[in-house]
């Protein structure tokens, strides 16, 4: 049997004994700990002492080796605040959605083109998305408006969904881009400090 492999039979027994704290974020599963939470800076920066941690963005959720539990249990608690803190956040981003749903996107009478648009408009500005789409699409601020409270009528063939389509695809770019740079400083400085 490889030596990481009985490490990490020790490590499962060792937690076995002397199981982590309860904690709704951290769970025990047959591969490893789990910590139930999306990604985040300040959980990465916790966790990048920690050997083999990984983020596994098809699960939302960090794994860790069994041989990690000792780190993890010592900074359990810091691991709750930010995964709460996180939580928090999604729930307001969720309820401002919801709001801003109730106010436009969800009206019967408004067309799917509108919701189409909307929709794409909230996705590039957020939940204050007019004033930046009328900027950047040169829409008259008037359209804008009449367009969120349906007195506008909206349809495909309105030039503002190629501006929009434009502007989301570019905005995909630059996120693209920015995440292979960020990839390929923290490859780099992980093998750095290996």
């Amino acid at each position: 049997m490889p030596k990481i492999k009985q490490s990490e039979d020790e490590a499962r027994e060792a937690l076995a004994k002397n199981p982590l704290p309860q904690t709704s974020w951290v769970t025990v599963e047959p591969d490893g700990i789990a910590i139930n939470t999306g990604f985040s800076e300040a959980l990465m920066r916790l966790l990048r002492w920690v050997p083999q941690a990984k983020y596994r963005p098809d699960k939302r959720r960090w794994h860790v080796p069994f041989a990690g539990a000792n780190a993890i249990r010592s900074v359990l608690p810091e691991i709750t605040r930010l995964a709460d803190a996180a939580q928090e956040l999604d729930d307001t981003q969720v309820a401002e959605r919801r709001a801003a749903d109730a106010a436009m996107g969800d009206a019967p009478h408004l067309s799917e083109a509108h919701q189409r648009l909307t929709e794409a408009a909230r996705l590039l500005y957020g939940a204050e998305w007019t004033a930046p789409l009328a900027r950047a699409a040169k829409l008259d601020p008037a359209f804008v408006a009449g367009w969120v409270n349906g007195s506008v009528p909206i349809d495909a063939s309105y030039g503002v969904f190629k501006d929009v389509v434009s502007l989301l695809r570019q905005r995909a770019a630059e996120i693209e881009a920015a995440a292979d740079g960020l990839e390929a400083w923290f490859t780099a400085k992980r093998h750095e400090t290996k």
